[in-house]
């Protein structure tokens, strides 16, 4: 099940919950955010779920700029690098530069 939601999402956070260790290789192949081992108690798993949920608010989070009169929304996580040319900012990410800023 994992390999099939890797293939859909390749952003998306997978936690395998099992009393199979036979399963880690797998799951450190398909880059999984935790590996829980059961029997476990209620609260180590409501700990993970929540750092979980964290991570994935923080992976979203967007950085809106105003380039050539347009509005773009960009996510951080798509954002390479940020680089000043004369009176503007430029956001790099993997397939566009944009400039913004400047008075």
């Amino acid at each position: 099940m994992g390999r099939s939601i890797r293939k859909t999402d390749n952003s998306v956070l997978i936690i395998f919950v099992t009393g199979h260790i036979k399963y880690v290789p797998e799951a450190f192949h398909l880059h999984s955010f935790q590996f829980l081992i059961k029997p476990m108690e209620q609260k180590v798993f409501n700990k993970e779920f929540t750092r979980a949920v964290k991570t994935y608010q923080k992976m979203k989070r967007r950085y809106k700029i105003s380039s050539k009169g347009e509005e773009i929304t960009l996510e951080i996580k798509d954002i390479i690098r940020f680089e000043t040319h004369g009176r503007y900012l430029r956001a790099v990410t993997k397939t566009a530069a944009y400039e913004y800023g400047g008075a």
